[in-house]
């Protein structure tokens, strides 16, 4: 898929795919890489409407 962000381009992918999970991890990050980058998975926890597991590493 092609799109501006991540988390746009999943939401596009959830929305022409059925899906009854998404399923996402997360690395531990220090606060400068979280202002630089932010999280993609706390965005799609927000903006998604089927259910997300978090899988913390």
């Amino acid at each position: 898929m092609k799109a501006r962000t991540v988390s746009a381009g999943l939401t596009d992918y959830l929305d022409q795919h059925p899906t009854d999970l998404l399923v996402m991890t997360t690395l531990e990050r220090g606060f400068l890489a979280n202002l630089i980058n932010p999280s993609q998975t706390e965005r799609m926890v927000v903006r998604s409407m089927v259910p997300v597991l978090v899988l913390h590493k």
